[in-house]
């Protein structure tokens, strides 16, 4: 009963109420990576290492403004090359209060992986910690999409590690995230089947489109045709219902969206969610541009200054949209004005569900 309580009260104060700082934030640590990923859209911050990124004193002056954040999303580059990571998560746990922490990573360099996050929950007992794996095929697809031989058994080895840590935490999560290519997509049945046999501990497996300027001109996202066939694999590997749900109606979101080439949902970039990059650049969306950078001012004057508001009004008006999943989940689930649209794709999944019907088709064509 407390727990539902509490669920009901973060909902209300995040749908129901304005705060001067968002409740969901998505950091961007370093630009360091030790891989050079075909897909990757930060790629131009990663090439220029880690020289640009905010020093552990201005994390904590950031980590200061928000008076309660409840979702964190730490990226970058590699988030676990950055030496003082654990530093940085027990900032926003002490200062900003946050519930959840999420960090993707490439799983190349597991001890330290394991490490790390190790201390993170001893560091922060109260903390809902996500380590996602990304994955983006079998073996040799991986390697090649992610321009290193090895880093997909390095990957493995990292999430053997992590399973240990399982054992010991129970508010760990450990989730593979796969980004849907045009060099992947033909693969990913096999990926989810591998998942299923060789990794049973993975709580979700998450499917993002590709996204932004990546580094590989040669790469695409796939035609909607293609893209369509994956409903059956993108919702068949989650271990109950409310997960299930979620990633089929992400995925009815996204392809309405690609298929209109307009926003179907208001937005949450800039309202719920908000972006820091590692060199302090400050933006309502990752694929928009910045509207202030933190040496230069607090995150609230950039968060509520003229820039973002026109910026703000812009996405409002729907002048542009996109596929991101981070601003996706928040917008339907935090911000009322959705849910009657929400409607129609519950009433479908349920539907579903009770009638047990097939996809319309298990398998991407491979020819």
């Amino acid at each position: 009963m407390d727990n539902m309580f509490q669920k009901v009260s973060k909902w209300g104060n995040i749908a129901l109420f304005s705060q001067k700082t968002p409740p969901f934030l998505i950091f961007f640590v370093t630009g360091r990576c030790n891989l050079r990923c075909k897909h990757c859209f930060y790629w131009k911050n990663t090439e220029r290492g880690n020289t640009d990124d905010l020093d552990i004193k201005a994390v904590e002056r950031l980590s200061k403004e928000f008076n309660k954040l409840y979702n964190l999303l730490i990226s970058g580059g590699e988030p676990f090359l950055r030496e003082d990571l654990l530093e940085i998560c027990i900032l926003f746990y002490k200062n900003s209060r946050v519930e959840k922490i999420s960090i993707p990573t490439n799983g190349s360099v597991s001890s330290v992986i394991y490490d790390s996050t190790r201390k993170i929950l001893n560091a922060c007992p109260d903390l809902q910690l996500t380590i996602e794996l990304s994955i983006d095929g079998p073996s040799e697809i991986h390697d090649n999409l992610r321009g290193a031989k090895g880093s997909f058994d390095a990957t493995l080895e990292t999430y053997e590690l992590l399973c240990d840590l399982k054992y010991q935490f129970t508010n760990l999560r450990i989730n593979v995230i796969t980004t849907v290519t045009n060099e992947n997509i033909c693969y990913l049945h096999q990926l989810q089947d591998f998942i299923k046999a060789k990794m049973p501990h993975v709580d979700n497996n998450f499917f993002g489109f590709l996204r932004g300027d990546c580094r590989n001109n040669d790469m695409f996202l796939p035609e909607l045709s293609y893209l369509n066939q994956l409903e059956c694999i993108i919702t068949n590997h989650n271990k109950n219902l409310w997960s299930s749900f979620l990633n089929k109606l992400f995925f009815d979101v996204k392809m309405a969206t690609l298929a209109r080439k307009k926003q179907i949902i208001n937005c949450a970039a800039g309202d719920l969610m908000g972006v820091v990059d590692n060199n302090g650049d400050v933006r309502l969306c990752e694929l928009l541009r910045p509207v202030g950078n933190l040496r230069e001012g607090r995150f609230i004057e950039i968060w509520q200054s003229k820039a973002a508001n026109r910026q703000r009004r812009s996405i409002r008006r729907k002048e542009c949209y996109c596929t991101h999943e981070c601003f996706i989940a928040p917008s339907l689930l935090y911000k009322p004005a959705n849910y009657p649209k929400m409607m129609r794709y519950v009433c479908s999944y349920l539907m579903r569900s009770l009638m047990r019907a097939p996809c319309s088709t298990c398998r991407v064509n491979q020819d």
